[in-house]
Formats: structure tokens, C-alpha cells, sequence
């Protein structure tokens, strides 16, 4: 528990800390950085949903072809 505590406390403290950094420097490119990440972040959602229901639909089919290989050599 303290190897994902201890670093997602850091870590949470750093990035807002660059936050206020950033905030200070020039609004606008901060707006369009947090902007940016939201947009990483739904879109990394979005694919990871994909990739998965790729994955068991691979599955699925492998486990088909699996089935259908055992079964051909069966008769045989």
C-alpha cells in the first residue's frame, strides 16, 4: 500500500504545482495543455474499450479454430 500511495501522493503534488507554475506563466497555454490532456485521456478511454473487445474477440475465434482443429483430427 505505501509503493501506490507514496507516488500518487507525489505525483499528485507535482502536477499541481505545475499547474500553479503554468497558471503563472501565460493562462491561455495552460487552458490549452489541460485542454489537451482531457483530450489524451478520453481518447486513451475510447481505444483501450476497442483493443479490448478486440482482444476477446480474438479470443473467441482462437478458441473456435482450437475447436474446430481438435475435432478435425479427431475424425480422422
Amino acid at each position: 500500500m505505501v509503493y501506490t500511495i507514496a507516488p500518487l501522493s507525489l505525483n499528485t503534488f507535482m502536477v499541481l504545482f505545475y499547474l500553479i507554475l503554468m497558471l503563472r506563466q501565460n493562462t491561455l497555454m495552460t487552458a490549452i495543455g489541460l485542454g489537451t490532456m482531457v483530450l489524451n485521456i478520453i481518447l486513451s478511454a475510447i481505444i483501450s474499450g476497442k483493443r479490448v473487445h478486440i482482444e476477446r474477440v480474438r479470443q473467441r475465434d482462437s478458441a473456435k479454430l482450437d475447436s474446430e482443429t481438435v475435432t478435425g483430427i479427431e475424425m480422422i
